[in-house]
């Protein structure tokens, strides 16, 4: 129930601050906020779980291993996974495109999905797809080119070189 009340203030802080005070980051305040108080208040005695500990530092290189799967079933699985992420990027990017005018390259899509996923094998990330949030956010701010996007990722560099232990209490 604790996280249900919480959840509801916090959904009620957004809404309400979105609807008054539209320049404000409300997300962005929320989450200042929810640390600072889990910091000071007993919360996970409440049952509220957070983060904890983040380990510090970029992934290591790794060359990618078939753990002990074969490559046809691994390339079944594979083939299937980068079709359906493929499929749900591409209709965000189309969605996002006919609201803001612009046209998008399918080929050009293809061959960033493939680059950065490729990419990723090599230091144990996870399968990259055109997150429909990400991108409604970004349309929302106005974003309106891959510096935001590139801005992004060096502060999540710069976060996991030195101030993971900020987040310990998120």
């Amino acid at each position: 129930l604790t996280t249900i009340y919480i959840s509801l203030m916090a959904f009620a802080l957004i809404f309400i601050g979105k609807r008054y005070y539209r320049r404000i980051p409300w997300n962005f305040v929320l989450i200042i906020v929810a640390t600072a108080l889990a910091t000071v208040l007993p919360v996970v005695d409440w049952g509220i779980d957070v983060v904890g500990s983040i380990p510090e530092g970029l992934p290591d290189f790794v060359i990618p291993t078939t753990g002990g799967q074969s490559i046809t079933a691994l390339t079944t699985i594979a083939v299937g996974l980068f079709l359906i992420t493929y499929i749900e990027g591409i209709s965000v990017s189309k969605t996002f495109a006919r609201k803001g005018g612009y046209e998008v390259d399918n080929n050009q899509e293809f061959t960033a999905y493939g680059a950065a996923n490729l990419a990723a094998s090599f230091f144990q990330g996870m399968p990259l797809n055109g997150s429909a949030s990400n991108t409604a956010i970004n349309y929302e701010n106005n974003s309106k080119s891959q510096i935001t996007s590139a801005l992004a990722a060096i502060v999540l560099i710069l976060v996991l070189l030195f101030f993971t232990s900020f987040f310990v209490n998120l």
